[in-house]
């Protein structure tokens, strides 16, 4: 289990390396300019560069969580879900790993990897409405920012006053 668990944080940095070594330079600078170095708060920039950061910790929190659940080495039952369910608060860091364990759970009951009890319909609905009640508070749905395409519909919607 502890391997497991070790080689899952690589993954979740791999995710990040990715993201900020590859996505970033082409095709955020590309389309916004260099949004992570703009620390004017209030702009433009600095709310890009916040989502891509949060898109950033949904996808690590998604494929490390991916990879703990199929590794084949720990249970994918109710009890250790919700036992290992990331606490919600609110930060975006909490919320963003809360939002990608959440469609990594959600990925893996559609595709019956976990067992589709009501129990775990009802806990993945609980946490979904948990999730969303702060997310509308942050004026954000990080569910969406998961794939680059609507990313970037979220990204060229902003609108500052």
């Amino acid at each position: 289990m502890k391997e497991t668990f070790l080689v899952s944080v690589i993954v979740h940095e791999l995710v990040h390396y990715y993201d900020y070594c590859v996505t970033y330079p082409s095709c955020i600078i590309e389309r916004y300019g260099k949004v992570l170095e703009n620390e004017a708060r209030g702009s433009l920039e600095y709310y890009i560069g916040g989502y891509f950061q949060n898109r950033s910790e949904v996808r690590a929190k998604f494929y490390q969580e991916t990879y703990i659940l199929t590794s084949g080495r720990v249970a994918c039952t109710f009890a250790n879900l919700s036992k290992n369910a990331t606490k919600i608060e609110d930060s975006f860091y909490s919320l963003a790993h809360a939002r990608g364990q959440l469609l990594c759970w959600k990925s893996l009951l559609e595709s019956s990897y976990l067992p589709d009890e009501i129990e775990m319909q009802a806990f993945l609905a609980k946490r979904e409405q948990a999730i969303s009640q702060v997310e509308i508070g942050r004026y954000v749905n990080l569910a969406e920012l998961f794939e680059l395409e609507p990313f970037y519909a979220y990204c060229d919607s902003i609108k500052l006053e």
